[in-house]
């Protein structure tokens, strides 16, 4: 009896140890995502999550340190007050202190903010729509170097489609 209790829990040792797990950093494998009418094509380990009106991703099963997504929609939002919004977050809730930023998204020019906090490098951009305003946050692991959290970011950048 005893020996076989210990077979099982070997067993189930065996296959808690070999569960694969997300590699935050492999890009090779990119799976497709919706996110308030966002696409978004994304590292096939990552998992959506709605949180409120905030629709997150990140690596499943949970990985830490982890880099993530979030987007959120909002109607009839003017694009500079979403920018203000994101950077009352990130300077209040996160301590941080944002610089403004521009980058091209879906063919768009688009405003932002980039900051490096405690535990994460963070942009967010402000894409505006019709009647609608999409705020894009990257979030990277400061551990990752510099080439592996630009690399994640513009692959993110790459891979956003606008609703037709």
């Amino acid at each position: 009896m005893k020996r076989a209790l210990a077979v099982c829990l070997f067993a189930a040792l065996a296959a808690c140890v070999t569960v694969p797990r997300a590699n935050p950093r492999d890009f090779s494998s990119l799976k497709e995502f919706e996110a308030g009418g966002l696409k978004l094509k994304l590292p096939s380990g990552f998992k959506r999550f709605a949180e409120g009106n905030a629709v997150m991703f990140r690596p499943e099963p949970p990985v830490r340190p982890s880099p993530g997504v979030e987007v959120v929609r909002d109607e009839n939002l003017a694009p500079s007050m979403a920018l203000g919004r994101a950077y009352d977050k990130i300077s209040t809730k996160m301590g941080g202190f944002p610089v403004p930023i521009k980058a091209k998204i879906a063919g768009r020019d688009v405003n932002g903010l980039h900051d490096q906090l405690v535990t994460h490098f963070i942009w967010v951009y402000v894409i505006p729509g019709d009647k609608v305003v999409w705020t894009l946050e990257i979030a990277v692991p400061v551990e990752w170097t510099d080439d592996q959290a630009v690399s994640f970011h513009d692959m993110v950048l790459a891979n956003v489609r606008l609703p037709e």
